[in-house]
């Protein structure tokens, strides 16, 4: 009986272990990711990313943001010639504007 004792506790103690190991690889693995948010510029070239947060902030302004009523950023140049700043605009806009929509803030960005 000693044995079979002694056997039964190591297998527990594996379990607890693997478990444990487990758990420590999925906090780990999830602590790497990041939430993001519609305001949060996704990677792209710097026109891409200027085009983006421009239109979101217009984005924003449009679907009533408080304090941003008044907010339209829109570098017409590069919108009209510059395809990533185009299409970094119309995405920022589009995502804020969504966003403000969806779940409005009560406060300023």
């Amino acid at each position: 009986m000693g044995q079979n004792n002694l056997t039964n506790s190591l297998k527990t103690r594996l379990r607890q272990a693997a478990t444990a190991c487990g758990l420590l690889i999925l906090v780990a693995a999830t602590a790497s990711c990041k939430t993001t948010g519609a305001g949060d510029v996704p990677p792209g070239s710097a026109n891409f990313q200027a085009g983006y947060s421009d239109g979101c902030d217009s984005g924003y302004g449009d679907a009533g943001r408080p304090g941003m009523g008044d907010v339209f950023v829109k570098n017409t140049p590069l919108f009209n010639n510059d395809r990533d700043y185009h299409e970094g605009w119309l995405q920022g806009y589009a995502a804020c504007y969504q966003s403000e929509a969806n779940q409005p803030r009560l406060g300023n960005r």
